[in-house]
């Protein structure tokens, strides 16, 4: 952040240049690295980092490609949600999201649950056709989402996840919001009243919110 304008940094094929514009809106996800090297996760304390696997899976039963199928619950031998998603590998694939921990590892969760749990029989005949890995950190959410020139949303400022509807309204509130920072009429107060009362983990019972779901 130049203070009078930003400056953006991309990398490619060890291809470097640069990009600056007057305002920047993070939006690069809950691990965002734009609020990182901008100084924005001061202070913010790190609940946990999740250890994830996306199975893309071929042979699913009963798969609906146009819905996303979440599972809760010990039943499915994990402590947080087993997700069932469409996949960009095309509509008779289904991404499986396993998210686990050093002491309760993916791997484990994703045989346990296709072998043993509830929905194992919508598994017998799938195979694997590929795998994506990733860490997920959960934080506290940020109760101002925006410093200098930068206006962090979705699930960059968030604690995990805003959901696809709030990801919508996320970027409806932020494209208004820097049209009337550039038109000097505070954009981003505004957006930050919005945010502080639109989503559950921002309430009083936040890190109470914010400790059940980590843990």
């Amino acid at each position: 952040d130049r203070g009078d304008h930003v400056e953006i940094s991309l990398s490619r094929h060890r291809q470097k240049e640069a990009v600056t514009a007057k305002k920047i809106i993070a939006a690069d996800g809950v691990n965002s690295r734009t609020v990182q090297s901008l100084g924005m996760n001061e202070g913010r304390p790190c609940f946990a980092t999740a250890l994830c696997i996306i199975y893309s899976l071929e042979g699913v039963c009963e798969f609906e490609p146009t819905a996303m199928r979440w599972h809760m619950g010990r039943a499915y031998h994990s402590f947080g949600p087993v997700i069932l998603d469409p996949s960009l590998r095309g509509d008779e694939v289904a991404d499986l999201v396993v998210m686990g921990s050093s002491q309760l590892r993916p791997e484990q969760i994703f045989k346990d649950f296709t072998t043993r749990g509830p929905c194992a029989g919508m598994y017998e005949q799938s195979r694997v056709a590929g795998m994506t890995g990733c860490t997920v950190k959960a934080y506290p959410s940020l109760m101002t989402p925006h410093k200098g020139n930068c206006l962090a949303i979705g699930d960059a400022a968030a604690y995990v996840e805003v959901e696809v509807q709030g990801g919508l309204m996320c970027g409806y509130h932020a494209a208004t919001a820097v049209a009337d920072e550039l038109e000097g009429r505070g954009g981003f107060d505004r957006y930050t009243q919005w945010w502080q009362k639109s989503f559950e983990f921002n309430s009083e019972q936040a890190l109470r919110v914010a400790g059940d779901l980590a843990g």
